[in-house]
């Protein structure tokens, strides 16, 4: 923990993990599952969204059900100065979901959302001409954990 965060015991990362895989869920429910009363339960989840531990809410969307039928992972090279004309044309292409400035060989990867195979040249058309590109269609996800189940995991050892 930084030294700006409270420090989080067993209860607050069962909280926290609760809501990441509903945050739909009651206080009463979610009080069950952590052995808390509805108050306790109610004022934990407060202090934990005041020290921004907690940040927000969301949905998973099936994306396939949109109509989406691939994810895509593109690896972009591309020369530093060309970096800033790219971020500013990417915040016009909502289907590229996360965008990480990263280490090593690859300045970008992008994790994209497309309709079909032409949607996708077309996007790549479209980027190629800022740097070189490496695309990975994703067939499966085969792991998918939160931060909090690492902390849980640390605490267990």
């Amino acid at each position: 923990m930084s030294e700006n965060s409270p420090a989080l015991d067993a209860i607050d990362l069962k909280i926290i993990r609760e809501l990441s895989r509903n945050a739909r869920i009651t206080f009463t429910e979610l009080g069950k599952r952590v052995g808390l009363s509805v108050a306790a339960v109610t004022e934990r989840v407060r202090r934990l969204e005041a020290s921004e531990i907690i940040t927000g809410y969301g949905v998973r969307v099936n994306t396939k059900k949109l109509g989406f039928d691939l994810e895509v992972l593109i690896r972009f090279q591309g020369p530093g100065e060309r970096w800033s004309a790219l971020n500013k044309m990417l915040q016009g292409y909502p289907e590229i979901l996360e965008c990480w400035n990263v280490t090593g060989s690859d300045s970008y990867i992008f994790r994209v959302m497309l309709k079909n195979t032409e949607h996708l040249q077309k996007l790549l058309g479209s980027i190629s001409m800022h740097g070189t590109l490496n695309t990975s269609l994703v067939l499966e996800k085969s792991v998918e954990h939160t931060p909090v189940d690492y902390l849980i995991q640390q605490q267990k050892q």
